[in-house]
């Protein structure tokens, strides 16, 4: 997946932050880059859905979250053509 480079806070985002667009919307993790051990806050649409205590575990839990809605509505498509 192709999540953006590092950005730093903006009027958007108040914390640095990398983002990842997808078809249900896009995803935001954030923290707040002056402190030695942040935490990595993961958003989808301004819904805070986890954190994690390093980048990479937070870009697999965005990922993972994203795959269990694509299972979700494909299991739901299935079920309406049958």
């Amino acid at each position: 997946m192709n999540w953006t480079k590092e950005s730093e806070p903006n009027n958007e985002v108040p914390y640095n932050h990398i983002k990842l667009d997808t078809p249900i919307g896009e995803y935001v993790i954030d923290w707040k880059g002056w402190k030695e051990r942040p935490s990595y806050d993961i958003n989808l649409k301004g819904e805070w859905l986890g954190a994690e205590y390093d980048l990479e575990s937070a870009k697999s839990l965005a990922e993972s979250h994203l795959l269990e809605i694509a299972n979700q509505i494909n299991g739901f498509i299935k079920q309406k053509l049958t």
